[in-house]
């Protein structure tokens, strides 16, 4: 059994099981809410853009309003992963501070630096490949770019002087950028919003682009 093998691989933790009567991700949100984060196993979620398909892990982290860690099944997890916590965030939109303080806890905790991702793209251009990173390097939209991921940063960094952070601003699409840099890192944690739709259980455009495509553990924090 599952449980046997976890107890097994970490004999020191405490190790629970309960069985529900309800459907999976009615049972699954259930508990996550009376927990601090929820693991759930990952195995993509489908190709449309922002839909979550088939799968009781995609429609639980859509609707979930706590911390959900998505975790694809590819092999053997080193003990220490390489690489920083990459922070994605969109500094033009609205405060993020739950994304954040998640993001420099566990790097505090895993002895690593956080790499803090703002990709924006400028007024009227599609966001489709290919583009030409830097064009708008040193406009006064990239300094405003950057001035606003210094400005959501800036109070976490006393709270957490002991955690490296490293500030990247990108003119880049959003989803492609931070599904890129994922690749070297440890752990992956961006916002969200919760949400429903007609047709079922909706992330947004980089949120659903990173967990189906993020060979890594990726964190979803929902916004408050």
């Amino acid at each position: 059994m599952a449980v046997d093998r976890l107890r097994s691989r970490h004999p020191v933790l405490d190790i629970d099981t309960e069985l529900l009567n309800a459907p999976p991700h009615e049972a699954l949100l259930a508990s996550g809410a009376e927990a601090e984060l929820l693991a759930l196993g990952s195995r993509g979620l489908g190709t449309s853009s922002g839909l979550l398909v088939g799968s009781t892990s995609a429609r639980t982290a859509a609707l979930a309003d706590f911390p959900v860690i998505l975790v694809r099944p590819v092999g053997p997890v080193p003990d220490s992963p390489a690489g920083a916590v990459l922070l994605a965030l969109d500094a033009g939109r609205h405060p993020q501070d739950s994304a954040i303080s998640f993001a420099l806890e566990e790097a505090a905790l895993r002895h690593v630096p956080v790499r803090a991702l703002y990709a924006w793209l400028p007024p009227g251009l599609l966001p489709t490949y290919p583009v030409v990173p830097g064009r708008h390097a040193h406009s006064p939209r990239a300094r405003r770019a950057e001035d606003l991921l210094t400005q959501a940063l800036l109070p976490w960094r006393w709270k957490f002087p002991d955690v490296r952070v490293e500030e990247v601003c990108l003119e880049d699409v959003p989803a492609g950028a931070v599904v890129a840099a994922a690749r070297q890192s440890c752990l992956t944690v961006l916002g969200h919003c919760p949400r429903s739709a007609a047709t079922g259980p909706r992330l947004g455009a980089v949120a659903h682009a990173v967990v189906r495509d993020a060979a890594g553990p990726v964190v979803l924090v929902p916004d408050p």
